[in-house]
């Protein structure tokens, strides 16, 4: 078994308990009732509101105030300081409630301790700030846009030194930010364009999360997404993503997680959708239970879905689920299951190396471009075909192996045969084909026999097949001793797959020579006893 790579224990991460416990005490908080000498409840018939003239109960706004914004019918809500377009004056409350459609013009709202809610249906910030500054009773500022609410950033900042909690809908794009200590989100959160970002330490996603050509960026913050949570991307860029039990899925382009931090753990389902790549430069660890869903369409080169990772020294370690149509161009420690779907090709381009107990499905075509290690005893099921166009072992150098694929195989490259016994599958390496195998063009047969030293008499069974086509190029013996006076006999290999250790010729002759003037003596011997 392969020692998966150890998980990096975070600093602090919220549980979805904690979380509705959280939200809960915000949206408590929110709905209150606020102390009747601090609030300021602002309508306008207008739904301008310029310059104070909109208050309903008149008076100076101070930094105590609870602040709710209400506007009169449908129309969004226009918020101008002190009037005039561009100009504008910063307001700061304790708390901030907005209830019905807003569309900022720019004001910079400084909530000095408690809570931001939004109880909206369209919020609209193009510049300017809604800042939450330190304090509360959590450490910082909670910002809270609630159900059935919509926010979005196309050129504002959204800031909370404590926690962004997005029950709604989240939009930000152009040159939006977000910037918070943490991220809870349930709702659907929409990052769109390279200049728009979110900053924070921890992002919790129970909802969606859509990215569209997105530089996700957020050097010091890592993503976990839960059992419920959706991460969509196409050609955009993540933090870490640490831990997945819901559902990352590259839609289109390239999903590319950080160069930096821990492997992405998952346990949910990793989706690459046709003509999509998702990129793992950490590496990632399927464990069981994991799903990893490559759904290329082959287009005459192959299936266009790619799991990438450039660095050959990071690996997949699979002991969950590898299945579909497409192209795994890392290093894979295989534990589990791997399937190609009939009709399509799964090609292996780095290097493969399988384990006691873990299982492989050819219903289309297994392409192993990469060097390929099978454990003693290792089957590869179903129908379809399996091609090893790189080096191929079975079994370790210490001991041999059996590999037996049910359907047909083309040996490529080089197939390793060890020979350290004469007992199939225990003593020697053998390949068990139940359809067509194919020794391609250019193949090589590599034999190795370690400190064995095979004998003359000695045969080895290293291959059976239902049919077989063409031969190797040739037959490497370098690696293979053989007892003096011995020499290998390849007479058979293309027969039965067999060879075998017989004397060398001129041993033979002498041998012959030898009997025959024996032979020749005791005839001398009795013609001289009859003449006597």
């Amino acid at each position: 078994m392969f020692a998966k790579p150890a998980r990096p224990q975070p600093v602090r991460r919220p549980t979805i308990a904690a979380i509705a416990t959280a939200l809960t005490a915000i949206a408590l908080a929110q709905t209150a009732t606020p102390a009747a000498a601090a609030d300021r409840d602002w309508t306008c018939t207008t739904n301008n509101f310029t310059n104070g003239n909109c208050w309903r109960n008149p008076g100076t706004v101070v930094s105590s105030d609870n602040l709710l914004i209400r506007p009169n019918g449908p129309s969004p809500v226009i918020v101008n300081f002190p009037g005039t377009a561009g100009v504008n004056l910063a307001l700061t409350i304790q708390n901030l409630t907005l209830n019905g459609a807003l569309n900022s013009e720019a004001p910079t709202l400084n909530v000095s301790s408690g809570s931001l809610s939004f109880n909206t249906f369209r919020v609209g910030l193009d510049y300017g700030a809604v800042v939450g500054q330190t304090g509360g009773s959590v450490g910082g500022v909670s910002t809270q846009i609630n159900q059935f609410s919509s926010y979005s950033l196309s050129g504002g900042t959204l800031r909370a030194s404590a926690t962004v909690a997005n029950i709604g809908f989240l939009f930000v794009g152009g040159t939006g930010r977000v910037l918070a200590k943490d991220l809870w989100n349930t709702g659907s959160l929409s990052l769109r364009g390279a200049n728009a970002n979110i900053e924070m330490e921890t992002t919790q996603n129970n909802g969606t999360i859509r990215l569209t050509d997105a530089t996700w960026n957020s050097p010091r913050g890592v993503v976990y997404n839960d059992v419920r949570g959706v991460i969509r991307g196409s050609n955009s860029s993540t933090p870490p993503l640490v831990e997945n039990k819901g559902l990352i899925h590259a839609t289109a382009g390239t999903l590319a997680l950080a160069n930096y931090g821990p492997a992405l753990a998952n346990s949910g389902e990793i989706r690459i959708a046709n003509a999509a790549e998702l990129s793992v430069p950490r590496g990632l660890v399927n464990a069981a239970g994991g799903v990893i869903n490559l759904n290329g369409v082959d287009a005459g080169n192959g299936p266009q879905a790619y799991l990438s990772n450039a660095n050959t020294s990071i690996t997949l370690s699979n002991s969950g689920a590898l299945q579909g149509a497409g192209f795994v161009l890392m290093a894979v420690e295989h534990q589990g299951t791997v399937t190609a779907r009939a009709g399509g090709t799964l090609t292996f381009n780095q290097s493969f190396t399988s384990a006691a107990g873990s299982a492989m499905v050819s219903d289309g075509v297994l392409n192993f471009a990469g060097p390929a290690s099978f454990h003693n005893g290792a089957l590869i099921s179903g129908a379809g075909a399996t091609w090893f166009n790189n080096t191929v072992n079975v079994g370790t150098a210490a001991a041999a192996g059996r590999l037996t694929v049910a359907g047909s195989v083309v040996l490529g490259n080089i197939y390793n045969a060890d020979i350290l016994g004469t007992d199939a599958g225990f003593g020697h390496d053998q390949l068990m084909v139940g359809g067509q195998l194919t020794f391609a063009p250019g193949s090589i047969l590599k034999l190795n026999s370690g400190s064995f030293v095979a004998q003359a008499g000695q045969r080895f069974n290293l291959f059976d097949w239902g049919t077989r086509q063409g031969n190797f190029l040739f037959v490497d013996v370098g690696g293979l001793r053989l007892a003096n006076g011995a020499t290998l006999d390849l007479s058979r290999l293309y027969v039965d797959g067999t060879v075998g250790v017989v004397p060398e010729p001129a041993t033979w002759a002498l041998t012959v020579a030898g009997i025959l003037g024996l032979l020749a003596r005791r005839r001398i011997g009795r013609k001289a006893q009859e003449q006597a």
